[in-house]
């Protein structure tokens, strides 16, 4: 017998006093072994287990025992798992989509009620269960008249949801809670661009921008209204708001037709970021001029800033990008002269809406840009051949990912062919899908399809819808998994509305808009 196992024998020969010192030690381990009580821990440590648990998790651990239960039926853990955006709208509007939303029935006696948040939540899985399990009802809207040149939407807290559509000649407002039906039809001065922006809706024509609420029409169905109370009237350049007089767009269209400051002649661009409205005025013909871009607040209805673009950029092109940020992308494409060698670039600015400010970076890209993302001051921007990959801090150039060949015209939707969802780079090249991580700018993953993918669609970071010629698919952007085909009219060259409410996908073609319900 070694001596190592000797003094292993001798080590257990324990006296009786150690016998019951070792028994109590025992029995204290095994009592911390049993389940603990999670309502004794500290509410910032319940805050950082349950910021890992999805929403199936979190009601998982809600029905171990009526101390778990007590603990995490709490407004404080489910509020982050819900879109703030779309609970009011949940709440107040019955689902019309089969099977209807029902609460669990509970025994008031023994259980808590469930709070506020975790019904909200039981609201949106609902909604998201119709989404996966494709259960949905389809309407259609026609203009007749023209071709649908912008479109805008409005979600009310009340339940109202409405749609404002721009043709060549007039600007409808659509109430489409149940059954479509026009609420408004006015005269468009001329090509007009139209928005939806929390509650408010907004028309843009020339240096014109008139703003208004869908939920003061009341219209009652097949009598719609053909004149609109606003909420304020402005001239975009020059910050002058119509006097309190002017409170519809007819009398709107009397002020313009004695007034000088209406410009006939020069189209603007236009878009919103939140509720700011920026409106990129171009540059006259006179050579001292540069264009300018102006910002409205539609809260409030005061211009907050005018910014003049860099003196490089004659002619330009404002962006708004596929970032959470609130920044545009001022670029000027124009010949440049390089070893003897014409060529041509994009000079790119970025500018931060927020400070009201360019942020002092500048690039100069070979060929146009169209897209652009921002994550993690990472900027990516994609031209027809190529994306390039900037640092925005730094300032520097980063890597730049070629595509190995041109894309055909008319094979892929250049504009909309891919999508940024947090450090991810979606983009559709061919018959493939590609993820990219934008921080390393390496490849994640990559799936091949039976068919050429037109272009791509965010929705709410849950789904992703993927276009062809032939098909369009809803997809789960987690598992990567085929959810469900739309139907076939969401195929023939609809332009698909991903920013709208998750309760409704909205997709534009000519002169007609097919709307998908799922509440």
């Amino acid at each position: 017998m070694t001596g190592e196992t000797r003094s292993g024998l001798e080590h257990r020969k324990l006296s009786s006093a150690s016998v019951e010192e070792w028994s109590r030690e025992w029995k204290k381990f095994k009592c911390s072994l049993l389940p603990m009580d999670i309502t004794q821990l500290p509410i910032f440590v319940l805050e950082d287990i349950t910021y890992y648990l999805r929403g199936c998790d979190l009601a998982a651990c809600a029905t171990v025992c009526y101390p778990w239960r007590d603990a995490f039926n709490d407004d404080f853990f489910w509020r982050r798992l819900c879109y703030r955006d779309i609970v009011p709208y949940l709440a107040a509007v019955d689902n019309h989509v089969k099977p209807h939303f029902q609460l669990p029935p509970q025994d008031s006696d023994t259980l808590e009620e469930l709070c506020e948040w975790r019904i909200c939540f039981m609201r949106q899985a609902h909604l998201m269960r119709n989404w996966y399990c494709a259960r949905y009802s389809l309407q259609t809207i026609y203009t007749y008249d023209s071709t649908i040149s912008h479109s805008g939407h409005v979600l009310h807290d009340t339940g109202d949801h409405w749609l404002v559509l721009s043709t060549r000649s007039k600007t409808q407002v659509w109430n489409i809670q149940d059954v479509p039906y026009m609420e408004a039809a006015v005269v468009n001065y001329g090509e007009s661009f139209v928005a939806g922006v929390g509650p408010l809706m907004l028309r843009a024509s020339h240096n014109l921008l008139e703003v208004f609420k869908p939920d003061n029409l009341l219209a009652p169905q097949n009598n719609p209204k053909f004149d609109i109370n606003l909420t304020f009237a402005c001239f975009i350049d020059t910050g002058e708001k119509l006097p309190n007089t002017v409170e519809t767009t007819s009398d709107v269209t009397k002020v313009i037709a004695k007034s000088h400051d209406y410009d006939f002649k020069n189209p603007f661009d236009y878009f919103t970021i939140g509720n700011i409205f920026v409106g990129y005025q171009p540059a006259p013909s006179r050579l001292w001029s540069r264009p300018r871009i102006h910002f409205w607040d539609l809260t409030t209805g005061v211009k907050v800033h005018e910014e003049a673009v860099p003196r490089i950029c004659s002619q330009c092109i404002v962006m708004k990008g596929d970032t959470a940020k609130p920044a545009i992308l001022i670029y000027a494409f124009k010949s440049s002269t390089f070893k003897n060698r014409n060529i041509r670039l994009s000079h790119i600015y970025l500018y931060n809406i927020k400070t009201m400010s360019y942020t002092g970076f500048h690039a100069d890209i070979p060929s146009k840009v169209l897209w652009w993302g921002m994550a993690r001051n990472v900027l990516v921007t994609r031209q027809e051949r190529a994306f390039h990959f900037f640092d925005v801090v730094a300032g520097t150039f980063l890597s730049v990912k070629d595509m190995d060949l041109k894309m055909n015209v008319g094979e892929s939707d250049l504009e909309h062919s891919q999508f940024l969802l947090r450090t991810h780079l979606y983009y559709a090249y061919k018959y493939h899908l590609q993820v990219m991580d934008i921080e390393t700018q390496e490849m994640v993953f990559m799936f091949d399809l039976n068919y050429i993918i037109y272009s791509l669609h965010n929705v709410r970071g849950k789904f992703m819808i993927i276009s062809s010629k032939s098909c369009s698919e809803v997809w789960d952007i987690d598992d990567n998994e085929l959810v469900f085909k739309l139907p076939y009219l969401f195929i023939t060259d609809f332009k698909i509305d991903s920013q709208a409410s998750p309760m409704r996908l909205l997709a534009q073609s000519q002169n007609e808009v097919s709307i998908i319900n799922f509440w």
